[in-house]
């Protein structure tokens, strides 16, 4: 009887060991499949990193390949003026030459408005209070010509559309005592719309026998 509880112990304990055994075996493989891993997993990271790195300068890239490239000397650019919108007259003196009509303070005059909105069909010139004063003169040369650079004012684009502030603060004049005020679609373009609203129109005369000397139009 004691041989065979001794012999049943032996086995109990062998089978322990080989338990026992088996985790540590089981222990250091991990560990050591860890510490193999543990460079290919840096690795990978650091891979990673640069990968997001690259794609966010590569997108920064793109985006600003996308842009319009600034001009070296911007701060001496001239604004670019509207097309097809709204330009505000920015100054009362009678300057055929301030057509320009940008952002920029005085550079665009009534008669620079008109001009551009001769260029730009459906054009709206806001004109402010204020008292605009036609003092180039045109005469019997003009007659109905079109040439808005003396005279009247004569608006050849069509859709063209002049807003004041109001009939009592908005007055655009003719001081000049052959020509009239405004002159429409001189070239008697078919289905030509214009609207003038919100202004005084005063001192035109006509003196070369067509009739208008306020406001004519074809």
């Amino acid at each position: 009887m004691l041989y065979a509880r001794n012999r049943t112990t032996g086995k109990g304990e062998w089978r322990r060991l080989t338990i026992t055994r088996s985790i540590l075996a089981l222990v250091v493989l991990g560990l050591a499949i860890g510490l193999l891993a543990l460079p290919l997993l840096t690795q990978a990271s650091s891979d990673g990193a640069l990968n997001v790195r690259r794609d966010r300068l590569e997108s920064g890239y793109r985006l600003r390949e996308r842009a319009p490239a600034a001009s070296s000397n911007s701060m001496n650019a001239a604004p670019v003026a509207p097309m097809f919108a709204s330009i505000t007259v920015d100054r009362t003196d009678d300057v055929a030459a301030a057509s320009a009509c940008t952002a920029a303070a005085n550079d665009c005059s009534l008669r620079g408005a008109v001009t551009f909105a001769n260029s730009n069909v459906g054009t709206t010139i806001v004109v402010p209070a204020g008292t605009y004063q036609l003092a180039i003169a045109g005469g019997a040369p003009e007659g109905f010509s079109g040439n808005n650079a003396i005279g009247d004012l004569d608006i050849r684009g069509n859709n063209t559309t002049i807003s004041g502030a109001g009939a009592a603060t908005t007055i655009i004049q003719q001081t000049q005592p052959n020509d009239r005020v405004i002159e429409v679609n001189p070239f008697l373009d078919a289905n030509f719309t214009t609207s003038i609203s919100d202004v005084t129109i005063s001192g035109g005369h006509e003196t070369t026998g067509i009739g208008g000397g306020g406001i004519i139009s074809g």
